[in-house]
């Protein structure tokens, strides 16, 4: 057959097949109704979601926040006054600190004490600047407390050890008289710091160790057991401090999920990823991480 011929016999074919679809109808057109029910409530949105995120990265820290008690700038023992007025006035819900990549360096013995006596290290991550370490444990929860604000702790778990970790919060939340409640005494703050959320590392996959997301599982279980907050107001399921686990990067969701649910049992894990929750173990599920919902990352929320 000749090429006009099959033209010619595709051409039948389809008008044969357009011949043999249904007539559809035109359609009536719909009619919708919408009712607001003004006098219900909605569904309330946690407030901690909107949380702040505070790192020792360019003028950050140190000029953003911190001018220190002898400069021109207005300020309260040395934290500037229009940027506390500036955020009290958006109710920042919580600051998360010290980083960031920075936090998988920083060693907290080096940001208390007086402020003439703290080294001064190298801040390698960002432009391997001088870190004075006026900026310490102390400033932030005078920090948080001018700004009205919730503590978020990102624990070192980059370079840092489990026992660092766990001095650090005994240094904070301890209310018996041990070494280090006491040397927190000394240095102004007799009581314990409250600490609503604990950042288990940060950016694990990356500056954080550049960790597998099993080798990550594996150090986030030694720092889960041993970092404990003694805060005597935050031993009731209802104020318990809420420990936070890195999620993974480029959306793999699935690795986090996964490796998460291999965690022991003695703990409940409450994975968010892209909005949607999954969740294993027996406790009640606890609030997602505000930075991490707006670093559009996946997050577990752990509760111990």
């Amino acid at each position: 057959m000749g090429t006009n011929g099959v033209r010619m016999r595709l051409a039948w074919c389809a008008a044969a097949a357009a011949g043999l679809q249904p007539v559809t109808a035109t359609a009536e057109p719909s009619t919708f109704r919408l009712t607001i029910a003004a006098d219900k409530t909605g569904p309330t949105i946690n407030r901690d979601i909107f949380g702040q995120f505070a790192e020792h990265l360019g003028s950050g820290i140190y000029g953003g926040i911190w001018v220190g008690p002898q400069s021109s700038i207005p300020n309260v023992r040395g934290i500037r006054s229009d940027v506390v007025r500036a955020l009290r006035a958006i109710q920042v819900p919580n600051v998360r600190w010290p980083g960031g990549c920075f936090g998988d360096n920083y060693h907290w013995r080096s940001g208390i004490g007086p402020r003439s006596k703290r080294p001064a290290t190298l801040n390698p991550d960002w432009g391997g600047v001088i870190e004075t370490n006026s900026f310490g444990t102390e400033e932030y929860f005078d920090f948080l407390g001018q700004i009205g604000a919730e503590a978020f702790i990102s624990e070192n778990v980059g370079s840092g050890t489990v026992e660092e970790a766990a001095d650090w919060f005994e240094y904070m939340t301890s209310a018996k008289p041990t070494t280090l409640a006491n040397q927190r005494a000394a240095n102004g703050h007799a009581g314990s710091y409250r600490i609503k959320y604990l950042g288990l590392g940060n950016e694990s996959w990356g500056c954080g160790g550049a960790m597998s997301a099993d080798h990550y599982v594996e150090e986030m279980k030694r720092f889960t057991r041993y970092t404990r907050n003694y805060n005597p107001a935050q031993q009731s399921p209802t104020t318990a401090m809420k420990r936070i686990a890195v999620g993974w990067d480029s959306g793999r969701n699935s690795l986090t999920r996964y490796r998460a649910r291999s965690r022991s049992s003695s703990c409940s894990t409450t994975i968010f990823a892209s909005g949607r929750s999954f969740t294993s173990g027996t406790s009640p599920t606890e609030p997602r991480s505000s930075f991490s919902m707006m670093r559009n990352t996946t997050t577990a929320t752990i509760a111990c």
